[in-house]
């Protein structure tokens, strides 16, 4: 299947076929990636749910970067004051076609409550698909927004990269919960250290699965997950990330959107 990237006046969309498969945009507080659909069409993630309306389909964010909140976007979650925003300054194509994967570069800002820029982070989306799968590889550097400000990026469960599933596809209706360590459900697979987690089930009728992984390099990484549908990977869950002038942070993430329950073999094979 060939990707072919558009630009529309408020995101860019990634077809393949002539469906839509995913997108990437800017909300209020987070830049984030929403449809995410199977090659087949069929879409697998929510966005801005009843619950938690910060949750973004495909997104990072953090609830503690030098003190400020940039998880949540609701006032009732958090200290007066104390959210800030994650800006994209600029959006754009790096590969606009092709068979092998569409690539869309973001510059981003991290700011505080007053839009003084804290971090600095270049961001890819790569996106191709494989056989039946979609295949998002997200690659985020950080680095601090000016060399006269240390930024530090604290162990918080809130954190780092999260996917929010399609409600049909979640625990508490009826969809399956693992990882790659033998774990099943929200009891044995949250606050647990594993290489990827994946939920599975049915969007109307079709079965489908969600697959998060993370790259080892990103150091060792705990996840938040819930019944509710959260899948979150976070290689600072326990140990602060602190970045002075000079330094940089590289992680790698993949999310696959699959048509189908891939086997253990499959889902193993685009392990990072």
């Amino acid at each position: 299947m060939d990707l072919v990237g558009v630009q529309t006046r408020s995101r860019l969309e990634l077809r393949g076929d002539g469906r839509l498969l995913c997108a990437v945009g800017q909300g209020s507080h987070h830049p984030f990636l929403y449809p995410l659909c199977t090659p087949a069409g069929v879409p697998v993630t929510e966005n801005g749910p009843f619950d938690y309306s910060h949750h973004h389909s495909v997104w990072l964010a953090h609830g503690a970067v030098n003190g400020y909140e940039m998880w949540v976007e609701e006032a009732r979650f958090s200290a007066p004051g104390s959210i800030g925003t994650v800006v994209a300054t600029r959006t754009e194509l790096e590969s606009a076609t092709g068979a092998a994967g569409v690539s869309v570069r973001q510059t981003i800002e991290w700011r505080d409550p007053t839009s003084r820029a804290l971090v600095s982070e270049d961001r890819v989306w790569q996106i191709s698909v494989a056989a039946n799968t979609l295949v998002v590889d997200v690659f985020a550097t950080f680095r601090p927004a000016s060399p006269a400000l240390p930024v530090t990026l604290d162990a918080t469960n809130h954190g780092l990269f999260a996917v929010r599933v399609h409600d049909q596809l979640d625990e508490l209706d009826g969809g399956q919960l693992r990882n790659d360590v033998g774990g099943e459900g929200e009891a044995a697979t949250n606050r647990q250290v594993a290489g990827w987690v994946q939920y599975r089930g049915a969007v109307v009728g079709r079965p489908v699965a969600v697959t998060v992984y993370t790259d080892p390099r990103n150091g060792e990484s705990v996840w938040h997950t819930q019944s509710y549908g959260l899948m979150l990977v976070n290689p600072i869950r326990h140990v602060p990330k602190l970045l002075r002038a000079g330094d940089s942070w590289t992680v790698r993430f993949r999310v696959a959107a699959t048509d189908g329950w891939p086997d253990d073999a499959a889902t193993r094979s685009l392990a990072l």
